[in-house]
């Protein structure tokens, strides 16, 4: 039963009603991600093959787990088992014995088979694979159990138990790990701070899963970790709708403590939190949002305090942590740290030598040619889709909106007057009511609601008896008709003596146990359950879709049903807690308002458990596949990957870093490695000709020439102008040594040339690059992103914030800086831009002719996934985008529709150049734009990146033409006048025309690039209407473009 629930609430939610017989069409039925684009197309036959693998090589074979567990010498008892065994015993041997390999290895198995088949085999519902729907569901009835267990007082009387009222509560350990990560003044700092969040997600997550089986974890990111548990765990509100963990369960509580104070070493402690009860997950993106706030909640109880004698011998706090005291001995560090953070230094250095291969953790080596790094970020703006209101803006199946809003209404009006007629005798339903009713019902699906109904209203109009009705249905329609609370909304129930009334006038009346069999009633057995299967159909759709409170309060308050004193609500006309729809009480504007929700979460893809789930798993999948492919992505050439290992002779000197001019080395034992870039490392020992090389490398005869040198020790010896070296000790004044560079005591190792800030989440990943791959980084994502978010193109925007800086500057800098260009924005609404639908179309079409598969468009995806609030109006379907009387808006497709406003929320990048550490205080937004003025453009959309790119194309072998347009530009910036816009507009016209001097017709390319620069559409490059067009384009915003261009290109990256 409980799993039952849980598995239908699930299901029930997520797929909706897709159109029966609407299946996938193609060769392959394949799983989509949660936008539409095609994951994975299902091959049967490899299926088979990986079962048939798995099968006969044993790769998930438990019985030696189960043996260990059960105390079991051969495999006899697997033979046996069918023949009993002695339960008790074995379930006594599970209490003590740890399971959770075998579950590990049972959800790696069942994510191999079932992680890429779609849970169903109907258009458009073929995003959520068996897997996560399995995994939701069997989390949903693992938490239910485990309350069941908690709060016993259930399972008293098991029969009058409803599987209907079961809510779940969010769990959240917030944290800020973006807070640790800028602790960090070396990347190996920030590194421990990584792996040890990693490692206390790990824990937390044995704890509640394994250990106390009080859930599963659903969510996990840069503010924490996240599991669904009982209601019943719940204690003191202590915030609207948030609430800290109950009381008895403070062992709990101390255990999660306990791990975050050994991990972090008594620095870091969480907020334990959770949301409201309710029958669904959308709760989680408000606790998300909640999160900065509830990071000052943190519980600190078991935190050390400072004794007096802790400041003994101290010179002050440490620079890493801020929580310890730093040591006399540490004195002479470069960077006076405690005893832990030191050694936390050191160990992460001995990681990074057994895994040279992997990332790097020194700044030097991802410097640029010009001694620059660029930290990035990477940021999805997935609160609307967390919370499940861009949901609203996809199908899961179309229909004639304006036709089902009037049965809609109509049958709502149905049942409204049915429970008010006052005896049985005068329900009526005519030919036409009927005909609508089994129209609405076509929305549902045919096996589960459709069939049932039809069967059984059949039945009981033609039989006029219960036990006509088929036993598979006959339950069902029992409790429809039978049960107190299922007639007692009628008029003509008599809840004193709990009679149906047959005829008031004359006092004629049957008890409830018995009227079904009575004549002058039993002819009306079909229209009560006409009308009540019709209420079970509404309410279940408008009560469990309307999941989370924000939808539940924006119903009452739609039907005037909220009490703005009290702030609560009235519940005289819905009440969500009871599950009931008071229908006597709704006037006709009730009505108008509940048949366009009702109908909206009919047709709309519904925030189901699963669906939730696939959306973060797809946004986290992004950008894992983005990390594991960055080199590749960047274009990285191999030479550039190469790092130089020495075998020293002796091993006298002490460990640590060496420094020969600009070169920094790190000494592990008898082993010196190159922590500098190695084309730093060329550029200082190289001879000339590897330098030429250098200056020109773009050439591919010299990318190639680069890397046969760097995959020849011997030939890299040759193009060497020193052989000795002498490296000085950074940490021990008078330790240097002496090193001869020879192919006999040099390895050439390939390593990964960046370093995760933080690893991919959901919402963002964080990390840094070298400078010079910044450009091939935006048009790479940019790529990726409308491959993979294609039919949703402006409605899931990215931003990408780029911090670049001297590779020498403080590093914790920049990261604040990163924090801050992350853009957190208060509403989606921020960046809310309007576009006319024929440019939106434009992009469509460019997207698709690249990116769509022949099975995307065979299956129609842009009719159920690209549908955009506009501005016109009776146009396709008309949806609350958010539970918000103002969010009322049309929605539909781009086809046929050149003209009209569209709104969008686009993708977005934007940068800062840290040539000072205060130069990240330029770093502020208001409703998504810079706040300060000369870079109040900034960001910009994905779509301007091509502008920048043809700035590069214009000026990168114009740099004295280039600095003469922008002394002009600034100085027309400080000048510039609404009085005088004309005046500037014509000077600014002239300036770039003779500066440029495009009135030679070689500079014909030129003109062409500065058309997609200030967006001058112009079949001829005629030089006069060029002019002409330009001064109509050239104004304030244009010129702080050019001026951001020149930024990024010239100061940022010396390009220009």
């Amino acid at each position: 039963m409980l799993y039952g629930s849980s598995e239908g609430l699930n299901s029930g939610i997520e797929k909706g009603s897709p159109k029966e017989g609407n299946h996938i069409k193609g060769n392959q039925p394949y799983l989509a991600n949660s936008f539409g684009s095609l994951k994975r197309l299902v091959n049967e036959k490899q299926l088979d093959d990986l079962r048939d693998y798995i099968s006969r090589h044993n790769v998930f074979d438990y019985k030696d787990e189960i043996k260990k567990i059960l105390d079991l010498e051969n495999d006899s008892y697997f033979d046996e088992l069918e023949n009993g065994d002695n339960l008790q015993q074995i379930l006594s041997n599970l209490k003590t014995c740890d399971v959770s390999k075998i579950r590990r290895k049972v959800y790696a198995l069942i994510r191999l088979l079932y992680g890429f088949i779609p849970s169903d085999s109907r258009f458009p519902v073929n995003d959520t694979s068996l897997y996560d729907q399995a995994y939701m569901a069997t989390t949903m009835f693992k938490a239910s159990l485990a309350g069941l267990f908690l709060d016993n007082s259930k399972l008293k009387d098991l029969s009058e138990f409803d599987y209907r009222n079961i809510k779940w509560s969010i769990l959240g350990i917030q944290y800020d790990k973006l807070g640790l990560a800028e602790k960090g003044l070396k990347v190996a700092h920030i590194q421990w701070y990584r792996e040890a969040t990693r490692e206390v997600d790990k824990q937390i997550k044995d704890l509640i899963e394994v250990k106390w089986a009080l859930g599963n974890e659903i969510y996990r990111d840069e503010t924490g970790i996240y599991f669904l548990v009982p209601e019943c765990v719940i204690g003191k509100e202590i915030d609207k709708n948030l609430y800290e963990l109950n009381k008895n369960l403070g062992w709990l509580k101390c255990q999660i403590l306990t791990i975050f104070k050994h991990e972090f070493d008594d620095e870091v402690y969480p907020t334990i939190i959770l949301t409201k009860p309710s029958r669904g997950l959308m709760n989680l993106g408000y606790l998300i949002e909640k999160a900065k706030e509830n990071f000052l909640k943190a519980d600190y109880s078991l935190k050390r305090q400072i004794k007096e004698n802790d400041f003994k011998e101290k010179i002050g706090i440490c620079q890493v942590c801020g929580e310890r005291f730093v040591s006399k001995d540490r004195e002479r560090d470069e960077i006076p740290m405690c005893d832990v953070c030191y050694k936390r230094r050191e160990g992460r250095i001995t990681t990074w030598i057994e895994n040279l291969r992997d990332e790097t953790i020194w700044i030097d080596e991802l410097q640029d040619e010009n001694g620059k790094i660029a930290l990035i970020t990477l940021k999805f703006e997935l609160k609307d889709w967390l919370n499940g209101h861009l949901l609203n803006s996809l199908l899961v199946r179309e229909e004639d909106f304006i036709k089902y809003r009037r049965i809609t209404k109509n049958l709502i009006n149905l049942i409204k007057k049915s429970v008010l007629v006052e005896e049985v005798r005068g329900l009526s339903l005519n030919d036409d009511e009927i005909r609508e009713i089994k129209e609405f019902l076509s929305l549902f699906d045919v096996e589960a609601i459709q069939k049932p109904f039809n069967e059984s209203f059949n039945a009981l109009k033609d039989y006029k008896n219960i036990e006509n009705v088929k036993p598979k249905y006959r339950g069902m329609v029992k409790r429809l008709l039978k049960n107190e609370e299922w007639i007692e909304h009628f008029k003509f129930y008599d809840k004193n003596t709990k009679c149906i009334i047959k005829n008031k006038k004359r006092g004629k009346c049957e008890k409830i146990d018995e009227y079904d069999t009575k004549d002058g009633i039993k002819e009306h057995l079909y229209k009560i359950f006409t009308i009540n299967y019709l209420i079970l159909q509404i309410q279940n759709t408008l009560l469990e879709r309307s999941i989370g409170d924000k939808w539940e309060k924006f119903i009452y308050k739609s039907l005037k049903d909220w009490d703005e004193e009290k702030n609560e609500p009235k519940k005289e006309k819905i009440d969500f807690d009871k599950r009931i729809i008071y229908w006597d009480k709704l006037t006709d504007k009730d009505i108008e308002f509940l048949s366009r929700l009702i109908l909206q979460f009919l047709l709309r893809k519904n925030p189901s458990p699963a669906r939730l789930r696939r959306i973060w798993e797809t946004t986290k999948e992004f950008f894992e596949d983005v990390e594991r492919g960055l080199i590749d992505l960047l274009e990285i050439p191999e030479w550039r990957r190469k790092r130089i290992v020495i075998q020293l002779d002796e091993n006298e000197k002490p460990n640590g870093e060496y420094r020969y001019r600009n070169l920094c080395f790190w000494k592990a034992g008898d082993k010196l490695y190159l922590i500098t870039s190695i084309e730093q490392f060329l550029k200082v020992i190289g001879n000339n000709e590897v330098k030429k090389l250098l200056n020109n490398k773009e050439k591919e005869e010299n990318l190639k020439e680069l890397s046969k040198i760097l995959n020849d020790k011997k030939k890299l010896i040759k193009k060497l102008n020193l052989r000795k070296i002498k490296l000085e000790s950074l940490e021990n004044e008078g330790d240097n040594i002496e090193i001869e560079l020879d192919e006999n005591k040099i390895d050439l190792l390939e390593y990964r040339p960046y370093f995760s800030i933080i690893k991919p989440t959901p919402i963002s990943w964080q990390f840094i690059i070298p400078a010079e791959y910044v450009p091939k980084l935006i048009e790479k994502i940019q790529e990726k992103c409308n491959k993979n978010f294609k039919w949703i193109y402006g409605k899931l925007p990215l931003h990408i914030g780029i911090i670049i800086q001297h590779y020498k500057s403080p590093l914790y800098i920049g990261i604040k800086a990163l924090r801050k260009i992350r853009r957190d924005l208060y509403s989606l609404e921020d960046i809310k831009t309007k576009i006319d639908g024929k440019s939106l179309k434009s992009i469509q079409k460019e997207l698709y002719s690249k990116y769509v598969r022949g099975e995307e468009l065979a299956n129609n995806t842009e009719e159920y996934y690209s549908l955009y609030e506009w501005g016109g109006d009776n146009e396709t379907y008309q949806f609350y985008l958010k539970p918000d009387e103002n969010s009322l808006k049309w929605i539909t497709t781009t086809n046929g529709k050149d003209n009209p406003t569209f709104y969008i929320y686009p993708n977005t990048f934007d940068f800062e150049i840290l040539d000072s550490n205060v130069r990240r205080n330029d770093i502020e937004y208001y409703r998504g734009k810079r706040v300060l003025p000369l870079k109040s453009n900034r960001p910009y959309t994905l779509e301007d990146w091509k502008k920048f790119i043809k700035f590069k194309e214009i000026f990168e072998n114009k740099p004295s033409k280039l600095q003469k347009l922008v002394n002009i530009i600034y100085k027309c910036l400080e000048d510039w006048d609404n009085k005088y816009d004309d005046s500037i507009s014509q000077f600014l016209d002239t300036s770039f025309i003779n500066v440029l001097e495009l009135n030679k017709k070689s500079n014909k390319e030129v003109i062409e690039k500065l058309c997609v620069i200030f967006d001058i559409s112009l079949e001829d490059k005629d030089l006069e209407k060029f002019r002409n067009e330009l001064i109509n384009k050239i104004d304030r915003k244009k010129m702080l473009m050019f001026i951001d261009m020149f930024e990024f290109w010239h100061k940022g990256l010396k390009a220009v």
